[in-house]
């Protein structure tokens, strides 16, 4: 019987800490290839922000972009044709989520209506994103090639107006970190992690899916796993991770680290 795991995972805050640096989880996923576990990241982070992991990481799986919102996957990766939305140099696309230009003009035309000027990513310099998340000014150029979504500083007073506005009557998501809000389509990383699972039942007899994440938008993605592990980071942890039996608690990345690899060894010894 043809088995795989699949470890879908989160980025910042997950596997990535505030210095942006992917040298402290190498060994982790050189231990994970070992293993023949397919690591898929997905992350809020945009395609060229991620591309500059997975090269330095030496990954070829997919990779999910901007909160669910496309799947990006190497041509030639699966061994079958299957529907995709478009094709980009050497990825083929499957889109879940609206584009950035669809849910700008519909920004715009929250902005004209309430009088309110938003402070969005694409409309500020890399050197001020870059002073807001910590990001080198490299990343922060990168952070702005939004293709799916739209990021806005918070802190305005329209907050809660905004965004009762973009879920109640526009039928977006918006997703809440300590300084940021996220505005995507319809989607979440729950819906692209079960699309990779469907996708990956054409090649597998037997799929077991480990997913890991630290926040709001993670949520969907650990519930639709086979096992969930949520990173607390000294964070109070949601409800609905508290009594979902399959997710895991853990402090931070290291107790992460180690927990995946105990369960790998004891799953696949």
């Amino acid at each position: 019987m043809k088995e795989k795991i699949l470890f879908i995972t989160d980025l910042d805050g997950t596997l990535l800490d505030e210095t942006y640096d992917y040298r402290p989880i190498e060994g982790f996923i050189q231990e994970l290839k070992k293993y023949n576990v397919s690591v898929i990241f997905s992350s809020s982070k945009t395609k060229k922000e991620q591309e500059y992991y997975r090269e330095k990481l030496h990954l070829n799986e997919p990779f999910v972009v901007e909160i669910g919102s496309a799947i990006y996957i190497p041509k030639n990766y699966f061994s079958w044709r299957f529907p995709k939305d478009k094709t980009i140099g050497q990825y083929e696309v499957i889109e879940l989520g609206v584009s950035s230009k669809m849910l700008s003009m519909i920004i715009d035309d929250y902005e004209k209506v309430s009088n309110t000027k938003l402070k969005r990513f694409s409309r500020i310099s890399p050197e001020e994103i870059s002073k807001i998340t910590g990001l080198p000014q490299s990343m922060a150029k990168w952070a702005q090639e939004r293709e799916y979504s739209e990021v806005i500083v918070r802190g305005f007073p329209e907050e809660s107006e905004f965004i009762a506005t973009m879920v109640h009557y526009l039928n977006l998501h918006v997703y809440k970190s300590s300084k940021l809000l996220n505005v995507i389509g319809n989607t979440d990383k729950g819906r692209a992690l079960r699309v990779l699972e469907s996708l990956y039942s054409y090649e597998y007899e037997n799929i077991e899916i480990i997913s890991a994440g630290d926040g709001e938008s993670d949520i969907p993605m650990l519930l639709a796993a086979d096992l969930g592990i949520f990173v607390s980071n000294g964070k109070e942890i949601p409800e609905i991770v508290q009594n979902e039996n399959k997710i895991v608690v853990v402090r931070n990345r290291d107790d992460l680290m180690r927990f995946i690899i105990d369960y790998i060894k004891k799953r696949t010894d």
